[in-house]
């Protein structure tokens, strides 16, 4: 009897301890958290971009019906996609090549409504996170793409096209990703007379284990576009 009950406690003070475990904060362990978070381009490290004529065909047929009359050139809209998911755990959306934002004058309807459009830019940024040690725990590479320099009647600078497409993508396992772009802002950073189109594009990423005790990661970051041509890092 005695034995029993001396197995019984064991094994309720076995199970009370791991529930204890379970339910405790996040694990402090240094080795599995991120400390420090790094956005670097890495252009050079991939194959020149090419343009798909599928996103920018009809270019030079663009701008034939659009005047100066018809939009208010220092006023600029984004009438294309605000928000939208690039990864769902670690794998592409399946629309993602067709979400894109842009920064237009108020009154055009669509970007080939404009032009003299510039061929289209690209950079790739890599986003990793390191524990204490300086060991890299994630990583995440992403290009954006950037269709700029369209103009009404000769007038202003905008953005036709902006996007973001996965590259490369290194995580922990038992690790689900996400990312996610939103566009807060577009907006005139030139004069009435001479607009140039600027763009905040945030990167929010999220990396979730499934394990109880290891730690969400949250690795946001953001983007600045203009009518230039220009991209870069905030």
């Amino acid at each position: 009897m005695k034995t029993i009950l001396l197995t019984l406690l064991i094994t309720v003070s076995t199970q009370s301890a791991l529930a204890a475990t379970l339910s405790a904060p996040q694990s402090n362990d240094p080795s599995s958290v991120v400390a420090t978070v790094e956005v670097t381009d890495v252009t050079a490290q991939y194959p020149e971009f090419r343009v798909q004529e599928t996103h920018f065909e009809n270019l030079a047929q663009a701008g034939a019906t659009l005047t100066a009359v018809d939009v208010i050139v220092d006023k600029v809209i984004n009438i294309g996609t605000k928000v939208w998911n690039v990864l769902e755990k670690g794998r592409a959306t399946y629309n993602y090549q067709n979400q894109q934002a842009n920064a237009l004058p108020q009154g055009a309807r669509r970007w080939n409504q404009l032009q003299n459009w510039r061929q289209p830019t690209s950079k790739v940024y890599s986003v990793t996170g390191k524990n204490v040690f300086g060991y890299e725990i994630l990583r995440f590479d992403y290009r954006v793409i950037l269709l700029a320099g369209g103009d009404v009647g000769g007038v202003g600078r905008y953005i036709g096209y902006a996007t973001v497409h996965p590259m490369e993508v290194n995580i922990p396992y038992l690790t689900n990703f996400d990312v996610g772009v939103r566009v807060d802002s577009v907006y005139n950073t030139g004069t009435a007379r001479n607009p140039v189109a600027g763009m905040v594009m945030n990167i929010s990423i999220r990396a979730t284990s499934v394990v109880p005790l290891m730690p969400i990661r949250e690795l946001g970051h953001s983007l600045v576009l203009d009518g230039n041509g220009n991209i870069r890092t905030m």
